[in-house]
């Protein structure tokens, strides 16, 4: 197969973290695919507009911890994606809510088809629905580390440390039409930090972006096979999703807060006693 992919990027703010910048980076001008529309998509479903508490303990264990750790190598810090596709068309679409469903406008969804998109990616924090699922030939794609409502929902290294699991996985997979569900197409695997939220992410965000560069190749060169042998080498639903963790309740999170300084404060005295003057 020697067809130029058609992509679209779908995104809620032009703003954007640096690994996913990075990630569109890796696939801009390359021989294999075309970066061809920006969807500018505005989230105006009443469960998008109601208000979320989430705990204050978990919030701050995060905070604080990337405070500590976050270093001069953070993933996570904010880059203009207008810059880098500054000469790539844009298309505004709103979502809204019936008693049914999740929708996008015809006009809007129609817009879009006139672009002849293979894939959809999908960058930032949100899930999505509705007929713009099906407008790709390969689908809408996203990564697993995003699969949260926002930022503050994120728990991206944060169970790895709480209940000392020994890797990050990320994964990249193909939206599903519940919009909160995907099929793998790729995935990483990071050696978890024992005792930092922040290192853990950062460590698995600078592995996510090598995830869509691969895939997409494999596709150009050998076409929908290939998209077929990753559904069956991955299974049909993301290891993230068959292992979801709830997020923490108050009492939960502040426990976990309480354990996680344990960690912390046990690995200093280690190092204190074990370490030669």
């Amino acid at each position: 197969m020697s067809k130029i992919l058609n992509i679209g990027i779908l995104i809620n703010n032009f703003i954007i973290r640096s690994w996913e910048y990075s990630a569109i980076h890796r696939i801009h001008d390359v021989d294999h695919t075309r970066i061809s529309l920006i969807i500018n998509y505005k989230d105006n479903s009443e469960k998008k507009n109601q208000k979320t508490d989430y705990p204050l303990p978990f919030i701050l264990h995060k905070h604080i911890d990337g405070k500590i750790f976050s270093g001069s190598r953070n993933n996570s810090s904010r880059k203009d994606l207008g810059e880098l596709l500054k000469d790539v068309p844009v298309v505004e679409i709103n979502s809204c809510e019936n008693q049914k469903s999740e929708y996008q406008s015809i006009n809007d969804v129609d817009q879009i088809r006139q672009y002849n998109l293979d894939i959809i990616i999908k960058l930032g924090y949100g899930f999505i629905k509705g007929e713009i699922l099906k407008v790709p030939g390969y689908g809408v794609w996203s990564y697993s580390i995003n699969h949260f409502q926002s930022e503050d929902e994120d728990m991206t290294g944060y169970y790895e440390v709480i209940r000392n699991r020994p890797v990050t996985v990320s994964e990249l997979g193909v939206i599903n039409e519940d919009g909160e569900k995907y099929n793998v197409l790729n995935r990483v695997v990071e050696s978890a930090c024992p005792y930092s939220v922040s290192l853990n992410r950062d460590a698995i965000f600078a592995r996510a972006p090598f995830l869509l560069p691969a895939v997409l190749e494999g596709i150009q060169i050998h076409g929908s096979q290939y998209f077929k042998h990753l559904a069956n080498r991955y299974g049909r639903e993301g290891q993230l999703m068959q292992g979801k963790t709830m997020l923490p309740s108050l009492t939960g999170s502040l426990l976990n807060g309480l354990q996680a300084s344990f960690i912390l404060l046990n690995k200093i005295i280690k190092k204190i006693l074990y370490t030669d003057a």
